[in-house]
Formats: structure tokens, sequence, C-alpha cells
């Protein structure tokens, strides 16, 4: 953190008030409510991060899944309901683009936490950087959940802390690819249902999409 908790937090702060006035400046009242009730959604999902995280309580797969649409996609679905509020024609308001988001924001993250445990990916962010913080990513809450409960927590994590690094066994790691090519497939036909249906292909998407298949 180059400039330090304090500006970090300051500089933040300024951002959403930026944002709340943007979203004022549409001069829609439910687009405002969408903006709110998103945003509350995203601070109440990283509160539960925050105290899994500070209290070393693994949490259910259930659990986390419903954390990534309450944060990852979070922002995502802000933007879909934003979209489909101020979108010109009534019919257009029907697509489902809130459901697309919460596949992508899934996808998004466990391709993450996957890729945290990758070599092309520990150049760019760091070998497991989310366990050096204390949090616990999908892998592992996998890992941890296949263990016997009385060790579990113990010999994964301590051996994160002696190597520093955590080698997820290969079993685990394939449960991950296949857990993303479901993801994916589920995304892939989202996006050519919605393309058929309003007659536009969106090629631009689905190359977005393509380039971040595992």
């Amino acid at each position: 953190m180059v400039l330090g908790q304090g500006q970090t937090i300051n500089s933040a702060n300024f951002l959403l008030i930026q944002a709340v006035d943007q979203v004022r400046q549409l001069e829609d009242e439910q687009c405002l409510q969408i903006y709110l009730e998103k945003m509350q959604n995203l601070f109440t999902g990283q509160s539960f991060d925050l105290y899994w995280t500070q209290q070393g309580k693994c949490p259910s797969h259930e659990e986390y899944m419903e954390i990534i649409r309450q944060k990852t996609s979070g922002l995502l679905r802000l933007l879909a309901r934003l979209i489909i509020q101020k979108a010109s024609a009534l019919h257009h308001r029907n697509i489902p683009l809130e459901s697309l988001t919460i596949k992508l924001g899934e996808y998004f993250q466990i391709r993450d936490d996957y890729k945290s445990l990758t070599e092309t990916y520990t150049g760019q962010k760091g070998f497991c950087e989310d366990l050096d913080g204390g949090k616990f990513s999908f892998p592992l809450i996998h890992a941890l959940t296949s263990l016997p409960k009385d060790f579990q927590l113990h010999a994964l994590l301590q051996q994160s802390r002696d190597a520093k690094g955590l080698d997820v066994p290969q079993k685990h790691m394939e449960y991950i690819v296949r857990t993303l090519q479901g993801l994916m497939g589920e995304i892939t036909d989202q996006i050519r249902l919605i393309g058929n249906d309003k007659k536009c292909p969106n090629w631009v998407l689905r190359l977005l999409v393509h380039r971040l298949a595992v």
C-alpha cells in the first residue's frame, strides 16, 4: 500500500460519494435505491469475509458462494440493474442480465482463487496471497471440508505457514477446474440465449468470456 491506510480509506470513501452523485444525476429515484441496495449487500458480504478471516472460521461452500454473489458479483449486478432500469424500451427490461452477472461474478472469483495457485499468476499477484492474509479461498474451503474435522485446519494451515505456500492436492484442483467448466457452460448458454432473443450475438462479450476461460 503506497499511500498508507488512512489516505487509501479516505480516497475510497470519496469515490463512493462521487458514485452516489453520478447516480443522482440520472434523475431516477429507483436508480438511487438500486445503488444503495447493492452497496449495502457488498459491504455485508465483506463483513462476513472479515469475520471468517479474523476468527479463523472456515465457511461452508454455500456460505462462500453467497458471499461471492454479494461481493464479486455485486458491482456487476449493480451495473446490470442500472442498465435495465434506464433501458429506453420496456421489452429490454426483461433481459436476464442480473442472472448472467451473478454467474460471471462466481466464475471470476473462483478463477481468481484457482489462478493464485498456478505458476503464471503467482508472479503477478503472489503465491497463495489470500492465505498470507488468512482468507479462505474456494480451493482451500473444498480441501478443508474434505478432511476429517479434527485436524483439517491445523494440517493445511500449518503447512502454508511452514512452506510459505499451500500444496493443494491434485484432486481438489481438478474439482475446481470442473466447477469452472460448469460455470462457463452456464455463462455461454445464457449469453447465447440473450443474443438469440434480442437478435444480437454480442461478440465482444463472448470474446471477453472466452479469454477468461481456464
